[in-house]
């Protein structure tokens, strides 16, 4: 039986562009961006990471797992796209396989950056497919203001920073009342075979209904209970993901 493993180091754990640099009204005020809704850049990405906020409708596709990262240990909430390294089964060039697509794959080729005093700036990959001075969405008016479809990815990198703090908040509580298990999943290729997926925790419900009622209560006000039942719920998701394999 031969195994793949899910790893939280690989690329859709990083920022998914490669020659980040400031965005400013000088340099780029001509540079345009060209939106690509089966997001071309996605399609060897295995994981992505989910924020808190939007874990019930990434459910609703994907299985959503906890991976943890094998350089810092730490562990990171992540959509899973597919079973083996590099390999992504709702990408098509004719458009994405699923109904919602994770904020972390909408917003390339764009990132937060951090300054040396602290604050944060937005960066782009320059030399991301997206970016042309030819085509696509203006960055900056004539004027040098941002346009309102630089407005639009401003706001969209502030919210994931936000969550950020919140996803590690939320994965750091379940993790102290020790309430992630890992697990190996066998499925089958078209071939017939069988095959394993390891490296995936999830919350162990029976471990979850044992804590005593004032933990729960505090899952609850801290709205905790319903991002783990959303997760709970998404590993259901994992019969279509091994459908989708063996097409």
């Amino acid at each position: 039986m031969t195994s793949s493993t899910a790893q939280a180091n690989t690329g859709p754990i990083s920022t998914g562009a490669y020659n980040l640099v400031p965005l400013n009204n000088n340099s780029h005020k001509n540079l345009k961006v060209r939106r690509d809704f089966s997001f071309p850049h996605s399609k060897t990405q295995q994981l992505v990471p989910v924020t808190p906020n939007e874990i019930i409708k990434a459910a609703s596709c994907y299985p959503v797992c906890f991976i943890k990262d094998q350089q810092t240990k730490h562990f990171k909430l992540a959509a899973i796209l597919g079973t083996d390294a590099s390999e992504n089964l709702f990408y098509s060039p004719a458009g994405w396989n699923a109904p919602y697509i994770p904020l972390h794959i909408q917003k390339s080729p764009f990132a937060i950056a951090t300054r040396e005093d602290g604050s944060c700036l937005i960066a782009i990959d320059t030399q991301s497919q997206y970016c042309s001075e030819l085509e696509g969405e203006p960055l900056f008016d004539g004027r040098g203001e941002e346009t309102p479809a630089l407005t639009g990815i401003r706001e969209l990198c502030e919210h994931l920073t936000q969550q950020e703090q919140l996803a590690i908040n939320f994965i750091n509580d379940i993790n102290e009342l020790g309430l992630l298990t890992q697990h190996k999943l066998r499925y089958s290729l078209a071939s017939g075979e069988k095959k394993e997926l390891t490296g995936l925790y999830s919350v162990d419900e029976e471990l979850l209904k044992s804590l005593p009622g004032e933990q729960l209560l505090s899952l609850y006000k801290k709205g905790y209970l319903k991002l783990i039942h959303a997760h709970l719920m998404s590993l259901g998701q994992f019969s279509r993901l091994f459908q989708l394999k063996k097409s």
